[in-house]
C-alpha cells in the first residue's frame, strides 16, 4: 500500500490468529474482530419471529430490532444506471465534471445506496482509519488502471462532505424520506 507521500507500507495478514484464553492476543483480537464485523455491516439476515425479536431486544437492550433487507444491497443496475456509469467513467471524463455527481438532485437510487453503505461503514470505525474514499482520493485514483463509477461517486461525495459529515447525512436523509434509495430496485 502507498501513503499520500508514495511511501510503501507492508500490511501483515494473520491467517491463523490465536484466540485461546488467556493469551494477550485475545484481548487485542476480539475488539478488532468485533469492530471489523460492525464495519462490514454484519446483519441479522432472516425474518425473525416474535419470540426471537423479544430475545434479541432483551439481550441487547434494543427498542427495535431492525432486520436486514437484501434489496438495499443488490448489485443489479437499471439500463439508465448503466448508461450513467458509462458516461462518468469514460477516459476523457474530467475530475471537475465527475465531482458534480454529489448533487443530490442527480443521485440515483443505486448511488444513494452506495453512499449510504460507505457512510454506514465509516460510522462504525473506532480504531480503524478509512483509506478510501477520502477527500484526497483523487491523488490515488490516478494509480488505478480503471476507475470505477463507485470510486468517482464516493470521491465526489467525500470532496463535498468529508469536513461536514452531518450536512451529508441530512442530504441522504432527505433523499431516503423521498424514497429515492428504493426507486430502481425493480431492475
Amino acid at each position: 500500500m502507498l501513503d499520500e507521500h508514495l511511501k510503501p507500507w507492508l500490511l501483515e495478514l494473520n491467517d491463523f490468529p490465536s484466540l485461546e484464553p488467556p493469551t494477550l492476543d485475545r484481548y487485542v483480537n476480539e475488539p478488532m474482530i468485533a469492530e471489523m464485523f460492525n464495519i462490514v455491516g454484519f446483519h441479522i439476515t432472516e425474518k425473525l419471529n416474535t419470540k426471537k425479536r423479544k430475545i434479541l431486544s432483551e439481550k441487547f437492550e434494543l427498542k427495535n430490532v431492525v432486520q436486514f433487507d437484501p434489496k438495499l444491497y443488490t448489485r443489479e443496475k437499471t439500463f439508465m444506471q448503466r448508461k450513467k456509469e458509462e458516461f462518468f467513467t469514460t477516459e476523457n471524463m474530467t475530475r471537475e465534471r465527475y465531482l458534480l455527481l454529489r448533487n443530490g438532485e442527480d443521485l440515483s437510487g443505486r448511488d444513494v445506496r452506495v453512499i449510504m453503505k460507505a457512510e454506514e461503514e465509516l460510522a462504525e470505525t473506532v480504531n480503524f482509519s478509512r483509506l478510501f474514499p477520502r477527500k484526497d482520493s483523487y491523488k490515488f485514483l490516478d494509480y488505478v488502471e480503471i476507475q470505477s463509477y463507485s470510486d468517482r461517486l464516493l470521491e465526489s461525495w467525500e470532496n463535498a462532505y468529508a469536513e461536514k459529515r452531518a450536512a451529508g447525512w441530512r442530504v441522504l436523509e432527505k433523499l431516503c424520506l423521498k424514497g429515492v434509495h428504493f426507486e430502481d430496485l425493480d431492475c
